[in-house]
C-alpha cells in the first residue's frame, strides 16, 4: 500500500502538474481584468452563471458552450472574479497534463522521453500563459487529446465489442465536447474515420463507426446552424482566405510561423543536435551544405525585412521579443524583454536543431529501416509507424491547411500540432538512438520555465499598473468611459454599457453594427480596434512610453518592476483631445 501511494505521488504527470503550479504561483498572476480575447468569454460566463443561458457579445468566433458553464460553476462556488475564471482553466490544464503523458506513453514512447515531451508542451511559453487565461485553447487541446486517447483505446482493445464501444465513444464525445471550439471537430471528422479504417477487419467496427459518425456529423451541423442564428455571434467561413504565395511578405509570415514551431520544439529537437554524427565525414559534408543553404535563405529574406524579425522569438504574440502575451494596444513602445545575445543564441539553436532533425530523418530513410505492422500485435505493444501516420496524418494536414488560410495566424494555434509532432519526433529519437536524453534538453526546459515565470510576472505587473493608472484617474473624478486603457480593459467597459462589441462582422441582430468614421490622425497615434468600443469617448489614454502624439497629462506615470530588464518600467497617462 505504501509503495502504491509513493508511485502515485511520483507519477510524471503529477510532477509536471506541480511544476506548472509552481511557475504560476511564483509569478503572482493576479489582475482583476481580462487579457487578450478572454474579457468577452468572461463576460459570457458571468451571464451564464446569472441566467443559465449562453449569450454572445460580438467577439466570440468559437462556440464556447461547456467552457462557459465551467466558468459559471466556479463563479457559483467562489463568486465572480477574473482570477477565479482563470483558475477554472488552470484546473482543466491539470487534466490536459495527464492526457499528454498518457498519450505519449500509449504511443510507445518510454516514460522518461514521454515526460520530456509532456514538459516540452507544459513549460512552453504558450501553455503556461494559456493555462491561466479564460481562452479556449486549453479546453480545445483537452478535447482533441480526449478524442485521441479514446481512439487509441479502440486500437488497443482486446475484443471486438470493446473496440466498437471505444470508437463510438470517441465520435460522440468529440462531437459534444468539441462544441467548445469548431476546429476540434476534426477529431470526429478525421481521427475517428482513420481509426475505423485501421480496425476495419474487426467485427462490427465499420457499422458502429459509420452510425456514430453520421450522428456526430448531424450534431455538428445542428450546432453550427444554431450558432449562426445566435444574436451577436461571429461566424467565419471554413476557408477564411486564399493562400496567396505571390508576395515575399506572405511567404515570410508562414516561414516565421514554422520557425516559431521549431522554437517550441527545441527542448526535444536539441537531442538530435547532440546525437548528430558530427565526427563522420559524410555528416560534416551534409552539415556544411545545410549551413550554406540555411544562411543563403536567411540572407534572401533579410534583404526584404529587418534583421530582428528573424531572431527568436519570431512571429508570435504570446511569445514575442517583448515577453509573454504581447497584446495590450497602447501607444508608445513597450520595452523588449530579451537581450540581443539571448535572442541570437536561441535563433542559432533553433536553426541548428532544424538541420539536425532533418538530417537524422534523412539518414534513417536512406537506411530503409521501417516497421510495416499496421496494428499492434497485442494490447501492450506500441503503435506502429504506419498506424501513427494513418491515425494522425490526415488530421495534421487538415489542421495546417485551416491554419494557413486564417486571416490571422497566432503562435498559440500551434499547441495541438506541437503535441502530435512530439509523438513522431520522440518515437523517432527513441528508435534511432535508444539512449539517455542529453542534459541540454533539461537545461532548455529549465530555461523555458524561468522565461515563463518571469514573463508571467512581468505581464501581470504591467496589467496591474494599467489598472492602477485607471484607478488614479477614477479617483480624480474621471469617468471610466473617458479613459483608453488598452483594448482588453476597454472592452469590459463597452460590454458593461451595451452588452456587445461594435464589430463590422455582426449580422444578427440587423443594424447592431454602427460604422465609426475613420480617425483623421496618423496611424501611430491611434489606439488599435478603438472602433469596437465607440461608447468610450477618451480624454485620457495610457501609453508604454511618452509620445509626440499627445502631451503628458497632469498625472504622473505609474511605475512597476519587472524581472526582465529594464526592471523599472512605467505606464504613462496622456491627455487626449476631446472628440
Amino acid at each position: 500500500m505504501r509503495s502504491t501511494t509513493k508511485s502515485v505521488l511520483l507519477h510524471p504527470a503529477l510532477l509536471c502538474s506541480a511544476l506548472l503550479i509552481l511557475c504560476l504561483a511564483v509569478s503572482h498572476p493576479i489582475a482583476e481584468t481580462g487579457m487578450n480575447d478572454d474579457p468577452s468569454f468572461m463576460w459570457s460566463a458571468r451571464v451564464a452563471a446569472q441566467t443559465g443561458r449562453i449569450v454572445y457579445n460580438g467577439w466570440a468566433t468559437p462556440i464556447l458552450t461547456w467552457m462557459l458553464y465551467l466558468g459559471a460553476l466556479f463563479i457559483k462556488l467562489f463568486g465572480f472574479s477574473f482570477t477565479i475564471l482563470r483558475v477554472s482553466i488552470a484546473t482543466l490544464s491539470l487534466a490536459v497534463i495527464f492526457l499528454l503523458q498518457r498519450l505519449f506513453e500509449r504511443c510507445g514512447i518510454a516514460r522518461p522521453a514521454a515526460t520530456l515531451g509532456t514538459l516540452t508542451v507544459v513549460l512552453s511559453p504558450l501553455f503556461v500563459p494559456l493555462s491561466f487565461s479564460f481562452m479556449t485553447d486549453i479546453a480545445g487541446l483537452f478535447t482533441i487529446l480526449l478524442c485521441m486517447d479514446l481512439c487509441i483505446s479502440a486500437l488497443r482493445a482486446s475484443t471486438d465489442r470493446a473496440a466498437c464501444g471505444w470508437i463510438a465513444g470517441a465520435a460522440l464525445t468529440n462531437a459534444a465536447v468539441g462544441s467548445i471550439r469548431q476546429i476540434t471537430w476534426l477529431g470526429v471528422l478525421l481521427i475517428v474515420p482513420c481509426t475505423a479504417f485501421l480496425l476495419r477487419k474487426r467485427r462490427g467496427v465499420l457499422p458502429v463507426a459509420a452510425a456514430s459518425w453520421i450522428v456526430s456529423v448531424g450534431f455538428v451541423y445542428l450546432c453550427m446552424r444554431w450558432f449562426a442564428h445566435q444574436p451577436y455571434s461571429i461566424t467565419e467561413p471554413l476557408i477564411a482566405k486564399a493562400w496567396d504565395r505571390s508576395t515575399v511578405s506572405e511567404i515570410t509570415g508562414y516561414l516565421l510561423f514554422v520557425l516559431d514551431f521549431f522554437l517550441f520544439l527545441l527542448p526535444v529537437s536539441a537531442a538530435f543536435l547532440v546525437r548528430y554524427p558530427w565526427r563522420s565525414r559524410p555528416g560534416r559534408i551534409t552539415a556544411i551544405a545545410a549551413v550554406f543553404l540555411l544562411l543563403g535563405s536567411y540572407a534572401i529574406f533579410l534583404r526584404h525585412h529587418r534583421y530582428d524579425l528573424f531572431l527568436a522569438p519570431f512571429a508570435g504574440n504570446y511569445f514575442s521579443p517583448r515577453g509573454l502575451i504581447d497584446v495590450p494596444e497602447l501607444l508608445g513602445q513597450r520595452a523588449d524583454s530579451f537581450p540581443l545575445a539571448l535572442r541570437i543564441l536561441l535563433t542559432a539553436l533553433t536553426f541548428a536543431s532544424i538541420f539536425a532533425l532533418i538530417a537524422s530523418v534523412w539518414n534513417a530513410l536512406t537506411a530503409s529501416r521501417s516497421n510495416v505492422s499496421l496494428t499492434p500485435r497485442n494490447a501492450h505493444s506500441p503503435l506502429s509507424w504506419p498506424t501513427l501516420l494513418i491515425l494522425f496524418g490526415p488530421w495534421s494536414i487538415a489542421y495546417l491547411i485551416l491554419l494557413a488560410t486564417r486571416n490571422d495566424m497566432w503562435d498559440r494555434y500551434l499547441l495541438p500540432f506541437l503535441v502530435v509532432s512530439l509523438v513522431f519526433v520522440l518515437r523517432f529519437y527513441q528508435q534511432e538512438f535508444q539512449g539517455r536524453l542529453p542534459l541540454l534538453c533539461a537545461l532548455l526546459l529549465a530555461g523555458y520555465a524561468l522565461v515563463d515565470t518571469a514573463g508571467m510576472h512581468d505581464v501581470f505587473a504591467m496589467t496591474r499598473a494599467r489598472l492602477q493608472a485607471v484607478d488614479e484617474l477614477r479617483t480624480a473624478g474621471i469617468p471610466r468611459t473617458a479613459i483608453r486603457a488598452g483594448f482588453d480593459i476597454d472592452v469590459w467597459t463597452q460590454l458593461e454599457l451595451t452588452g456587445y462589441y461594435n464589430d463590422s462582422r455582426l449580422k444578427i441582430p440587423a443594424g447592431a453594427y454602427h460604422p465609426v468614421p475613420p480617425p483623421s490622425i496618423p496611424e501611430r497615434c491611434q489606439y488599435e480596434q478603438a472602433e469596437k468600443t465607440p461608447d468610450i469617448h477618451p480624454r485620457f489614454g495610457l501609453a508604454f512610453s511618452p509620445t509626440d502624439c499627445y502631451p503628458a497629462a497632469a498625472f504622473g506615470p505609474v511605475h512597476y518592476s519587472t524581472w526582465f530588464g529594464p526592471h523599472d518600467q512605467a505606464i504613462y497617462i496622456l491627455a487626449l483631445p476631446h472628440e
